[in-house]
């Protein structure tokens, strides 16, 4: 028998060890997922869904052919193992371009759902949210097992719930761009000489008129 580690949050990270007797690898799966930040629903957000590797009856892990280099343990790592191997794996999709397994979109109450899945161990990536052009809203990859455990029923679950929180950055407002005061005393000292010249130049031709006029 071994222990499996599952992420259920991927910014508040919880981890449950199980003990494997059996695993039903005729058996379909889906991973229902909730994206929120705080009480903020993020709605319309694309969720892309990988599959990593497949487990047989007793919980052993075989990586898939586009992650063959792999031959991490997903048993009994701890939080900061654990992150690193989402992390190293999330890294190699980006870096050989490999393809989703499948993709859909959050809807109005912030909520996806991937359904028809066989047994195995999957990647759950959410694109950033950019909410009026201020907001951006961006949440880690989880890294998820089909099945995992219910405690309360202390049985296999195959149903499974990812709960993705969000972190938020705030895109600070550009302060408009001014002159030195200098530059400014220098223009409005140009204007006022302008408009001087003008007035004299004005009155010296007035008086120009006046005097060929006597």
């Amino acid at each position: 028998m071994k222990k499996i580690i599952y992420l259920i949050f991927t910014i508040i990270i919880s981890f449950t060890f199980i003990n494997v007797n059996a695993i039903d690898i005729t058996k379909k799966g889906e991973i229902t997922g909730e994206y929120t930040y705080a009480d903020y629903i993020i709605s319309d957000t694309d969720v892309y869904l990988y599959k990593v590797g497949d487990l047989d009856t007793n919980g052993n892990l075989t990586y898939n052919n586009e992650f063959n280099t792999f031959n991490d343990n997903i048993y009994g790592l701890n939080a900061s193992e654990y992150k690193d191997l989402v992390n190293k794996i999330n890294k190699h999709i980006k870096d050989n371009n490999i393809n989703y397994m499948k993709k859909t979109t959050t809807d109005n109450h912030g909520l996806f759902k991937f359904d028809d899945l066989i047994v195995g161990l999957y990647l759950v990536k959410i694109d950033d949210k950019v909410v009026n052009n201020k907001y951006t809203y961006t949440s880690s990859p989880l890294l998820i097992t089909v099945p995992t455990y219910d405690e309360v029923r202390l049985e296999e679950n195959y149903n499974v719930l990812a709960v993705l929180k969000a972190s938020e950055s705030i895109k600070e407002e550009e302060t408009p761009k001014t002159f030195d005061p200098i530059i400014n005393y220098l223009i409005l000292g140009g204007i006022s000489l302008i408009i001087i010249i003008g007035i004299v130049i004005y009155m010296l031709k007035k008086g120009s008129k006046k005097w060929k006029s006597t």
